[in-house]
């Protein structure tokens, strides 16, 4: 069902004192603090001649990341960074090398006094004239904005895009790029509090030239990612709210994929749609070589009656829609469990980012805190897993909800992920920080890396082991992967003293042993009938 409106475009441009960066004497000040804190970080957070990094900037206040591009030789970051003076949110501009050193940035507040907020994975895209376009939301105001800054970070336009009057929120996931302007993708909730994907046309000023909604009044749907098949093609990937119970007596209701493919008008061309309890939500849609299509969805189970959690898992269909292969890639357990991107790689396979939560290592007494690592997932073109890690940054205080909100697929297969973390300060409130991380193709982010290949894995396996725990040696994260559904796991060292111990409910596994100084472990697994042991190297 297609539903048409109009919203209007208000144009809220600042002169150059609005913009930090915006005079030479500013520039010089700021790049001049901008090497100190480069150099510092570097130097607390890297080390010459690794394949990767871990990096983490706070601006001399609060930030995080969004969203990355790769541009030629350079990475663009969108985020938003904290005023101490005005107090307000401010949307962040930056350019930053494959090594981690940040080139140049730029601020920009509305001048109205707003908080210009962002979600994890709003858009950010690079245009064929060279400038760039981000996308948030307005707090005071109950408005969408775009940005259009130029090639060294300046802001040439603001454009704001009011709530129509059965609008209650909006949330302007996507933008594409057309010969004669951009197509914007929202996820809106109207007036009957029901969720609808909308696409609205601009043209190359901002003005709107059509917009359009789809779904059904009363159903959820919300859109996940697009893909672009030619001028007059767009398809969407959507999620749409089924009355189907995930595993009574639960009072869960699970989705299912929602795929459309659109004109250059906004007309549906065709459209599929999964069974209920297949997907929820369609991250990181792409076409591949053999005319199929993989993305990212996630997959729910229920422990109980109030209890569920959902897992991200990757997904190949064939150009008709029909199911080749998923791969669940993390173990089911909390509902905040998500997949945010997905990108192809130099050599065949697919990377994601993702959000897992987990109750542990961390705080596993309380449920006010959870263990939630950033985390990359690497499968193959049958989706075989390559190899999984899981990300946090350990400062003097507790760190947590560590979040991707992008990734760049290098040339060499390196993958760069920007995102942030919270970090806990007693007494106080916590402080936001703005995070990178680098890693080779192989996952690894310094020498030596030595990965259990999926094909030694599975060997292992078929010479009888009940699981395989990979990487091994390991610097912390270990992913464990049984034929049948695990018990308790117990964390042993040479002298049998039981150091940790996790219970889990599922066949896949994520434990975190890099609080542990280096050696030899061993894992001991409990089976309903029969428990395995696996000797594990700790490496510094």
């Amino acid at each position: 069902m297609e539903r048409q409106s109009r919203t209007s475009k208000i144009v809220n441009i600042a002169p150059a004192p609005c913009l930090k960066c915006g005079d030479g004497a500013s520039i010089f000040i700021v790049m001049r603090l901008l090497f100190f804190i480069a150099f510092y970080i570097s130097m607390l957070t890297a080390t010459a001649g690794q394949p990767g990094f871990s990096k983490w900037f706070d601006f001399s206040t609060e930030a995080t990341f969004h969203n990355i591009l790769l541009n030629g030789d350079s990475l663009i970051i969108c985020g938003s960074v904290w005023n101490e003076e005005t107090e307000k949110l401010e949307a962040l501009f930056l350019k930053m090398d494959t090594l981690g050193n940040i080139g140049s940035f730029s601020t920009y507040a509305d001048t109205l006094g707003s908080h210009l907020s962002f979600h994890k994975g709003y858009p950010l895209i690079g245009t064929s004239s060279g400038s760039y376009l981000m996308a948030g939301d307005l707090l005071n105001r109950d408005s969408d904005f775009l940005i259009l800054w130029d090639s060294m970070g300046v802001a040439e336009a603001f454009w704001e895009y009011p709530y129509a009057s059965n609008i209650k929120t909006s949330f302007l996931w996507d933008i594409l790029e057309v010969s004669d302007g951009f197509l914007l993708f929202s996820t809106k909730q109207i007036e009957n509090f029901r969720l609808d994907i909308w696409v609205t046309k601009i043209d190359l000023y901002g003005d709107i030239i059509w917009e359009n909604s789809y779904g059904e009044y009363s159903i959820d749907e919300t859109i996940g990612s697009i893909w672009q098949e030619d001028e007059n093609t767009i398809v969407l990937g959507c999620s749409k709210a089924t009355d189907q119970f995930v595993n009574p007596p639960s009072l869960l209701k699970c989705g299912s994929n929602w795929i459309f493919a659109i004109d250059s008008l906004g007309s549906i061309k065709w459209e599929w749609q999964s069974e209920p309890c297949e997907g929820d939500n369609v991250k990181g849609l792409h076409r591949t070589a053999d005319g199929g299509w993989i993305y990212a969805t996630r997959h729910f189970e229920v422990f109980n009656q109030s209890n569920w959690g959902a897992a991200p898992k990757f997904v190949k269909r064939d150009s008709q829609f029909n199911l080749l292969w998923e791969r669940q890639v993390a173990e089911s357990y909390w509902d905040s469990n998500e997949m945010i991107d997905l990108k192809p790689t130099p050599d065949g396979n697919w990377v994601g980012a993702g959000i897992w939560v987990l109750p542990e290592p961390f705080y596993a007494w309380s449920n006010n805190h959870k263990y939630t690592p950033g985390c990359l997932y690497k499968v193959n073109s049958l989706g075989d897993s390559v190899w999984v890690r899981c990300d946090t940054v350990a400062l003097e205080n507790h760190t947590l909800f560590h979040r991707y909100g992008g990734i760049a697929v290098l040339p060499s297969g390196s993958i760069i992920a920007a995102g942030g973390f919270k970090e806990e300060i007693f007494g106080m409130d916590d402080k936001s920080w703005a995070w990178v991380t680098k890693v080779d193709r192989h996952g690894c982010m310094e020498e030596p890396c030595l990965i259990t290949s999926v094909d030694e894995a599975s060997t292992k396996e078929a010479e009888g082991t009940l699981c395989k725990v990979y990487p091994n040696p390991t610097k912390g994260v270990l992913q464990i992967e049984a034929k049948s559904q695990m018990g308790m796991i117990k964390l042993v060292n040479t002298d049998g003293q039981v150091l940790n111990e996790w219970s889990t409910p599922s066949r896949i596994k994520i434990i975190d042993i890099s609080n542990f100084a280096e050696g030899i472990y061993f894992l001991e697994i409990q089976f309903p009938n029969e428990k395995e042991i696996q000797k594990i190297i700790k490496m510094r």
